[in-house]
């Protein structure tokens, strides 16, 4: 009886056929006769021991490898005419009546890799924020940076709210020469993390040691939760009011790269640090338009192996043991947290082969991948005060970029046939965007509604960056 491959679903396939009782048991005799030629056993010389005798040690051996020797023949034949390519290996789920009389039935199931037909977003619409500043606004925004990034000015008074205080506190019982070896404790006054402490502070003179019945707290929910109170010595070592009109050293020099308000490149570094900081979330915005075309585009699942596989790593990166990641994703009965995680680990890896098959239709393999990842480089490191610094700096780390630049490469090519619509937005406009889109991504992902990223963790990218300059990289 000829084979059939049986389509299960988009990417598994059976194959069945038939191996007859008589064709299995004629292959078992030749080669128990083969074997009688070369055995040996104790009381037979070599060649001479009887073919029952052979046959009752050796049958169950000899018919093992029979069945798979056959099994193994039809399947490659079988194969020969199957015009998908192979995921997974050929895997037997099972053979009859291998126990018993009768002919063999045997089926055998394997994954092939997803067909994806449309794989397009050929004019659909995408909305995109576009960044639009104007003058007026770059100043405001100056202001308002200056607002949380300012400088202090030492003063020689009691505390006031918004004053930076730093004073040492110890026991009342220890003696005064004590709060030398104390810690000094900064606190701003206003943010009420030490309502207690705050209150007793705006009534101190600097220098001054005050003994006071102090309730040492802590405020995780902004409610005061009094854990101690005791007799308390306390100093105030310095107090600085806050110069809100003007920049700190280090923030200039973090955020700018420049070293004074003074500096005409202030604005022009100011407009640096906006585009460093709206560009990745543009580009997620993208990623997400064209995420959800190609979701909706292109109805294929991807084998399930290669889900098992993502979700049982994505399980380890929270601290799962390989073994127990792998039990949880093969079990079908799950709770609804990690059914939900399950759902979009299918989704995420969907969108991924996705991607991948029309980065190899556009040809972007071996050495191009690596020549986008260059250049990728060389345009993130455009938006930092040393662009060749940067790039130097980021060069370790080229082949992580490979996959990410590829990705934005093919929702480039994609985006040239869609109809784009460009959204103006300011720069707290799409950093509130973004934030809207972090609450989303943490209150539940849902696989009729998911998130996509598609850059891997670049948390090494980020680091060398901020090593290198002290800059602040939004995620």
């Amino acid at each position: 009886m000829p084979a059939t491959i049986e389509k299960v679903t988009d990417t598994e396939r059976r194959i069945k056929f038939t191996l007859l009782e008589s064709d299995v048991d004629a292959e078992i005799q030749v080669r128990l006769k083969s074997l009688q030629r070369t055995t040996t056993l104790p009381g037979f010389r070599k060649g001479k021991v009887p073919l029952k005798l052979i046959d009752t040690r050796f049958r169950s051996d000899v018919k093992a490898e029979v069945l798979d020797d056959l099994v193994s023949m039809q399947v490659r034949q079988t194969l020969q005419e199957q015009t998908e390519p192979l995921y997974t290996r050929p895997v037997v789920e099972k053979i009859s009546n291998d126990d018993g009389g009768g002919d063999y039935d045997v089926s055998v199931c394997f994954e092939t890799y997803p067909e994806f037909t449309k794989k397009e977003i050929k004019g659909k619409l995408v909305e995109i924020p576009e960044l639009v500043m104007s003058e007026a606004e770059y100043d405001n925004l100056l202001e308002e940076l200056r607002g949380v990034f300012h400088d202090w000015e030492s003063v020689e008074r009691k505390p006031q709210e918004g004053d930076y205080v730093a004073f040492k506190w110890v026991n009342a019982s220890e003696p005064d020469s004590a709060l030398e070896d104390a810690e000094r404790v900064p606190i701003i006054i206003g943010e009420k993390k030490y309502r207690v402490v705050e209150n007793a502070l705006l009534h101190m003179d600097i220098g001054v040691i005050t003994v006071m019945d102090l309730a040492r707290e802590y405020d995780p929910t902004e409610e005061s939760v009094l854990v101690e109170t005791a007799l308390t010595k306390v100093r105030i070592e310095s107090v600085s009011k806050p110069l809100k009109d003007k920049f700190n050293k280090n923030a200039l020099i973090n955020l700018f790269g420049v070293e004074s308000e003074d500096d005409d490149r202030l604005r022009d570094r100011l407009k640096l640090f906006v585009r460093r900081e709206c560009n990745p979330i543009i580009r997620r915005v993208k990623e997400l338009e064209v995420g959800d075309i190609l979701l909706a585009a292109n109805d294929v699942d991807p084998p399930e192996s290669a889900l098992i596989l993502a979700f049982a790593e994505r399980l380890m990166d929270t601290g799962v043991t390989k073994d127990e990641a792998f039990i949880t994703a093969v079990e079908d009965d799950q709770s609804e947290e990690l059914s939900l995680m399950k759902a979009d680990t299918r989704t995420r890896l969907k969108l991924t082969w996705i991607l991948k098959e029309i980065a190899m239709d556009l040809g972007l393999t071996g050495e191009r991948r690596e020549e986008l990842a260059e250049q990728m480089l060389r345009e993130e490191a455009e938006d930092f005060p040393d662009p060749e610094r940067a790039y130097n700096e980021m060069l370790p780390v080229t082949r992580e970029y490979e996959e990410i630049s590829v990705a934005r490469k093919v929702i480039d090519t994609l985006l040239e046939d869609a109809y784009v619509q460009t959204i103006p937005m300011n720069y707290w406009d799409i950093i509130h965007l973004d934030d809207a889109l972090d609450e989303v991504e943490e209150e539940a992902l849902s696989p009729k509604s998911p998130i996509i990223r598609l850059e891997p963790d670049i948390e090494v990218v980020e680091n060398v960056i901020v090593d290198a300059y002290g800059n602040p990289i939004r995620r």
